[in-house]
């Protein structure tokens, strides 16, 4: 399996992160944003290893995840269907 070099995960990172801020001008925020903003590993840190790096992301997609989680309700006549679709995130781990 290939592995991502570590200039792949800052860009990465970097799309992610703006994708991040974009959300939170929009007033958008979660806990894994919290935690991605306490790791203090941003794409400008070039110095980090890329393991800081790869966590930064999965926070970043976790939170993205979380801001898009959609659970619609679906009217019929007869009645009305909650349909809910949800990932554990919990227990996400990075490697």
């Amino acid at each position: 399996m290939k592995r991502f070099l570590k200039e792949d995960l800052i860009k990465i990172h970097l799309n992610l992160f703006k994708i991040e801020r974009a959300m939170k001008l929009m007033g958008i925020t979660n806990n894994y944003f919290t935690l991605y903003d306490e790791l203090e590993v941003f794409p400008s840190h070039i110095h980090k290893h890329k393991d800081e790096h790869a966590e930064a992301i999965m926070l970043l997609c976790l939170g993205i995840l979380e801001a898009l989680k959609v659970e619609p309700e679906v009217e019929t006549p007869e009645k009305s269907i909650e349909v809910t679709k949800s990932i554990n995130l919990t227990k996400a781990t990075v490697k």
